[in-house]
């Protein structure tokens, strides 16, 4: 069985309008200023809790923006998942090809070739062929020792962005035994877009959550959205409260979603070894757009500092929180 969107990784970003997840958005008043309405949406989205929240003088019409908002996100559901029979990334994986493909999808395609040219295969979407040899190999009661190097090998024959070829109006994967996930990437995509459409119809104090949180602009009258860090060495607890006023957070981390009970093998593998990394306890990266966010914190996971560093020279207003495995926190910025 493929692996689903909700299995990507452990994301756990606690979005609070007055700094608890569960604390009620207010309507916003000020004699003489614009009277705010809060409006919100909650969801499943790709397989994750997903949420809208928003303010706009007129609740009526914010519903109504906010419902097609919706209406545009579960299209693109249909376009990137795994899961779903009929999307587009699912042809593409039973086939091989994919004729015609929807703009968006070989939008998103084109961006992650992009990231994996800039970060050396150190994010790669091919990578589905080792997720699923893991999944399989753990979920096998008769395998009672961790997977051989030999095994491992040969799925990475399987695995490598060179072979995924963008051409015109086809999309080929010209490797057999390729697959694609878009976990790590599909998110972010959808975030922005999603935002872009509640911009187009002239909202500014808005964030989304589906896995990743952008922020258009802060509350009404410059109040931030505070987005509550998860520690990734205490499950349940706050590392860090961090003020977001505009852009956008995503985290990584392979504490919480293990193939084996040790921890040893996570879904966060690094395409070029086929083993998962263990660099970092977690990462956060704030980028102005999610889709910078979740490919890069996907990215860096498998990267070491040193790298994260050279890379962040192509970058502008980008800062990443790495925590490492003993804990010791490091920050970095473009």
């Amino acid at each position: 069985m493929p692996l689903s969107l909700s299995r990507r990784r452990t994301l756990k970003l606690v979005a609070a309008a007055a700094g608890l997840a569960s604390a009620p958005m207010r309507a916003f008043s000020i004699p003489n200023k614009t009277r705010y309405h809060p409006v919100s949406w909650n969801g499943r989205l790709m397989g994750l809790d997903a949420s809208i929240q928003l303010f706009h003088p007129d609740r009526a019409e914010g519903e109504k923006i906010l419902h097609d908002t919706v209406a545009l996100v579960r299209q693109q559901e249909t376009l990137f998942s795994l899961y779903q029979p009929g999307s587009a990334l699912r042809c593409l994986n039973s086939t091989g090809f994919l004729e015609n493909p929807p703009p968006d999808f070989i939008r998103l395609l084109r961006y992650a070739r992009r990231i994996s040219t800039l970060t050396r295969g150190k994010f790669d979407v091919t990578v589905q062929p080792l997720w699923a040899f893991y999944q399989n190999h753990f979920l096998d009661p008769s395998q009672t020792e961790p997977p051989q190097r030999a095994a491992i090998d040969a799925v990475l024959e399987h695995v490598g962005y060179q072979h995924l070829s963008l051409e015109g109006h086809l999309i080929q994967l010209t490797k057999p035994g390729m697959a694609l996930t878009l976990n790590g990437i599909a998110q972010g995509f959808v975030t922005d877009m999603a935002a872009a459409h509640l911009r187009r119809n002239g909202l500014e104090h808005v964030l989304v959550d589906f896995g990743e949180l952008r922020a258009l602009g802060p509350q009404p009258y410059g109040a931030a959205w505070n987005i509550g860090l998860e520690d990734p060495l205490a499950p349940l607890s706050l590392a860090e409260v961090v003020q977001l006023r505009k852009g956008a957070l995503a985290t990584s981390g392979g504490y919480g979603d293990r193939f084996d009970s040790e921890g040893r093998f996570h879904h966060l593998l690094d395409p070029t070894t086929g083993l998962s990394s263990h660099h970092y306890r977690a990462i956060t990266v704030q980028a102005p757009t999610a889709l910078e966010a979740d490919a890069l914190s996907t990215a860096f996971y498998v990267m070491s500092p040193e790298e994260i560093k050279t890379l962040l020279t192509q970058y502008r207003h980008l800062t990443v929180r790495l925590t490492l495995p003993d804990g010791t926190l490091l920050r970095l910025a473009s």
